[in-house]
């Protein structure tokens, strides 16, 4: 993935840190293909109402109140970055999982 050294690992800290605070699981694939850099973890029930807002900022969910210290503010951050280096980042939840995809938009 290019772009601005510093801001890439600021977006991929904060992808792996929202891995790691929400799996429901105890594994997270980590795959890199060409230009794409993939993060897959199992997850549980999301609310409808924040289900396609995740990059918005100081949105989180705290399933059954299990304390997660966050601020909502990570993914938020990354998308922001990935934004300003022309890179791609999105996610698709589905089979009880969450893929969050980071990809260069221009390979040059």
């Amino acid at each position: 993935v290019k772009g601005n050294r510093e801001e890439v690992e600021i977006i991929i800290y904060n992808l792996l840190d929202n891995a790691i605070k929400y799996s429901s699981g105890e594994r997270i694939d980590i795959e890199i293909q060409n230009n794409k850099f993939i993060i897959r973890n199992s997850l549980d029930y999301i609310p409808e109402d924040i289900l396609n807002r995740l990059f918005e900022p100081f949105i989180k969910y705290n399933k059954d109140k299990k304390v997660i210290t966050s601020s909502g503010f990570g993914l938020y951050m990354a998308k922001e970055l990935s934004d300003l280096n022309n890179i791609s980042l999105n996610y698709e939840i589905s089979n009880g999982k969450i893929v969050f995809n980071l990809e260069s938009k221009n390979t040059n």
